[in-house]
């Protein structure tokens, strides 16, 4: 037992799950293993590997009390697992709660091929085993017979697995929705303890479901009440339904130290994928806190990609960049946070700065539209063939964000979040890409785009972690140093094509011609291993400022990383300092203190700096990187084990301290759940100052939204 890869297992067979655990019959070990999904760890719910000679006998009892020989299919229908020892010849069941173990079919070491009622039926390797909530189906190996085992199995009490709805108020009357096991029609009744709950009715539907009615006196206290089936055969396990005020799922309170952090998921469910936005609206007096809705894709089963999308303030005037990449699509969402209608006026633009097509919509009041550019809600252009640019304004501000797709050779499409250019924003400040890898099946598409009316010029520096001259192989070219020249209102792209095995890091310094603005840019890496890009994630150019926040995580499949670059001509000290969610200090040591050299550049994980080594598992929180030299540029890179063994990588982009503050609601101007999408938010302070509000989910038409969150 234990977590991730430090479990071990002896010819694990047969494998079944309820959603938040997985179970598997471990076959030379003769146990029976439960994997809690969220964490990795891994438990023995029935039998013992240890016993010898006995742990090839058949015996029923409590978890370790009980043996199998041969362990080989499982089923579940939520209380009980079903599993075929085809060593024993017999099938047995296993409570969940407790891993209390019995033989409902066959008798132990007797082969046969025997149709009866549960021990004097025969089976010769029983294997595969499924149930449809009634009957239970077995493949009968060395029989070559399908067999079906009818209920009741063993001893017929009922048994409980859901309620539904799970909450009531009082003075009301309520129909509840039972599911379970060896409901008996003319006989089940259902009692409920607990202060002014009466059952005014009963229905069993059918052996796995039943209604019944019950009323809640007016003035009945808040709180459980416990409900069980009763029948001749016995009485069943609990199960609770709550009495009190439904829950607001519109929206959450948050309340956050100063140096802490909320981290909260939305709830999976089945179904399309739902496209909603959510608003951050600080308490008076509180400044926003930063926050990052981190999406999640998966298909059959396997996570895909995830993006890691900042919150935003409205802007009124906009542009994000468009990838000529073949396979690349890139998608905006625009949300009217005003109580007016807007007027929206988009265009795409070329790369030399022409203007394509332009559009000009009305958004309601507290309306959202969120689509790929080349689909009916974005006219214009294929930007395969293309490239440039998405650019807009809005008679008032607007929320908006920008998200690559990229369709790889498996048709799997990954996301990437692309920075937002305000076109109000300073452009005299110098920017840097902090971090660039290039071999190793790794490349970088670097696009320029330009946020001014006058043509910029310039050049990239391209320099080595070590603070020296680094030379690449850019678009066909080597060099150290690449021209670069952007019409008005235009981009520029540039590739590297670096073929070896081995992977080299750096950053990228951008210098403009003398008088000329700075560009806005995005670097978007892409991993290929082997002939299939499996992961890609976006850096955007940044400015360097003395102080940046980023939130990290670390469990068995979650690590996150940061890249410093000093683009300074002396040393700079850069102190990290790691808070929990609750804003208590982490690791050896309060801070720690390290250099990084003139015009270097460091990339490490979280738990690779010396004094955060030994992080507990998991781990959520806050790390502040801190310089009193003249500023560094830092990124932060979230990287993620799928269900297949492939690293994604997605950028969380960490947090200026220095940047502009506001006391204006923030805004995740899109937000994907259900249809295999889900999504993380998390938020926390810019300052050391705490700050508390609400957060708030709205569909797309602005009306409020019901969105769970576990």
């Amino acid at each position: 037992d234990g977590v991730g890869s430090a479990a071990r297992f002896s010819k694990p067979s047969g494998i079944w799950g309820d959603g938040t655990s997985l179970y598997v019959t471990d076959a030379s070990a003769g146990t029976i293993r439960k994997i809690a999904m969220d964490t990795g760890l891994v438990t023995t719910l029935a039998g013992s590997p240890s016993q010898t000679p006995v742990q090839y006998e058949n015996i029923d009892g409590i978890g370790a009390a009980a043996r199998f020989q041969s362990p080989r299919g499982i089923w579940g229908d939520g209380t009980f697992l079903y599993v075929t020892d085809d060593g024993m010849h017999n099938v047995r069941r296993i409570r969940i709660a407790n891993g209390e173990t019995t033989t409902v079919a066959g008798t132990a070491g007797k082969a046969g091929a025997d149709d009866a009622r549960g021990v004097a039926a025969r089976f010769s390797q029983p294997t595969g085993i499924w149930g449809d909530g009634i009957d239970l189906y077995v493949g009968d190996l060395s029989n070559y017979t399908i067999r079906r085992l009818t209920a009741p199995r063993t001893g017929s009490e009922p048994a409980l697995t859901s309620i539904t709805p799970p909450r009531t108020a009082s003075g009301t009357t309520t129909t509840f929705t039972i599911t379970g096991t060896n409901f008996v029609p003319g006989e089940t009744s259902i009692v409920v303890n607990g202060p002014g709950a009466r059952v005014a009715g009963v229905n069993v539907e059918s052996s796995t479901s039943l209604n019944v009615v019950v009323d809640i006196a007016a003035g009945a206290g808040i709180g459980a009440r416990v409900v069980r089936a009763v029948q001749s055969t016995g009485t069943s396990n609990p199960i609770a339904f709550e009495v009190g005020t439904p829950p607001d799922l519109t929206r959450t309170s948050f309340a956050i130290p100063g140096r802490g952090a909320l981290s909260t998921m939305a709830a999976h469910q089945l179904g399309l994928s739902i496209t909603g936005y959510a608003r951050i609206r600080p308490e008076s007096g509180n400044q926003p806190p930063a926050g990052l809705a981190i999406y999640g894709y998966r298909k059959d089963g396997v996570l895909i990609s995830e993006a890691a999308v900042p919150a935003t303030p409205p802007i009124q005037a906009g542009r994000i960049s468009l990838d000529s990449a073949r396979g690349a699509h890139t998608g905006i969402a625009v949300l009217n946070s005003n109580d007016v209608p807007v007027i929206l006026s988009h265009a795409v633009m070329r790369p030399d700065g022409s203007q394509l097509e332009r559009i000009v919509r009305i958004l309601a009041p507290g309306q959202q539209v969120a689509n790929f550019i080349e689909y009916p809600h974005w006219p214009g252009v294929d930007p395969w063939t293309h490239g440039g640019n998405f650019s807009f304004t809005a008679s008032s501000p607007v929320a908006v964000i920008g998200l690559r797709g990229f369709e790889n050779e498996r048709s799997e499409v990954l996301l990437s979040t692309l920075p937002v250019t305000d076109l109000a924003a300073r452009r005299d400040q110098p920017v840097v890409f902090p971090h660039v890898a290039d071999g190793g099946g790794l490349s970088s598409r670097i696009i320029l785009t330009n946020p001014t009316d006058q043509t910029l010029t310039g050049r990239l520096q391209f320099i080595s972690q070590s603070g020296q001259a680094w030379s690449v192989v850019l678009d066909g070219q080597a060099g150290t140093a690449f021209d670069y020249s952007i019409p008005a209102q235009g981009s520029k792209t540039f590739v590297t094509a670096n073929a070896s095995a081995d992977v080299h890091i750096g950053w990228i310094r951008v210098v403009p011609a003398t008088g000329a603005a700075y560009p806005a840019g995005v670097l978007i890496f892409s991993f290929r291993p082997a002939g299939v890009v499996i992961t890609e994630a976006a850096v955007a150019a940044t400015a360097p400022s003395s102080a940046f926040r980023l939130y990290v995580e670390k469990d068995n499949i979650i690590r996150t990383g940061f890249a410093i670059a000093n683009p300074g001509t002396a040393v700079a000290q850069v102190t990290y300092e790691l808070t929990d969610l609750n804003g208590a200090p982490v690791g050896n040591a309060l801070t720690i203190t390290r250099p990084i050299g003139s015009n270097s550049q460091v990339s490490m994980f979280i738990d690779q700096l010396p004094g955060f080594e030994n992080l507990p598992v998991p781990f959520r929180g806050v790390l502040r990187i801190s310089t009193t030299g003249a500023g560094i540029s830092v990124s932060g890179l979230r990287g993620r084990y799928n269900e297949r063994g492939e690293f994604l990588m997605s950028i969380a982009q960490p947090v200026d301290e220095n940047a502009p503050s506001t006391s204006s609601d923030l805004f995740f101007p899109n937000f994907f759940q259900s249809g295999g999408f889900t999504t993380q938010f998390v938020l926390f302070p810019r300052s050391n100052l705490p700050t508390s509000g609400q957060l708030e989910f709205f569909l797309q038409t602005g009306q409020r939204m019901n969105l769970p969150l576990n």
